[in-house]
């Protein structure tokens, strides 16, 4: 089983890969980044054209959206330390496609 839960290419899967080890910087494990990415993303149909639209931006930038409620200032450097961060998927959901 693909520890995605949509359809990707190969192309997809190296990109999702990459916004994955953007999420870990934040301090989570991959089975954690993983399972933000299959919540934001399943159902979606989007993972049908994100190959292009994936490329359209950094992973910085897709790993920063699906971890923060909302991002209030895209600068260099702002402090994000009071900003409200999502909370992952519920542990158990089938989102959750890795052991940690």
């Amino acid at each position: 089983m693909s520890e995605f839960v949509f359809r990707v290419t190969e192309e997809t899967r190296e990109q999702l890969e990459w916004i994955a080890e953007e999420l870990q910087r934040f301090g989570m494990s991959r089975a954690e980044a993983v399972a933000r990415i299959n919540h934001q993303w399943h159902g979606s149909g989007f993972a049908e054209g994100a190959d292009s639209l994936l490329g359209h931006e950094l992973p910085e930038y897709w790993a920063t959206l699906i971890y923060y409620v909302d991002v209030p200032d895209w600068s260099d450097g702002v402090d994000r330390s009071s900003w409200p961060v999502l909370d992952p998927p519920p542990r158990g959901s089938m989102y959750w496609t890795l052991d940690e």
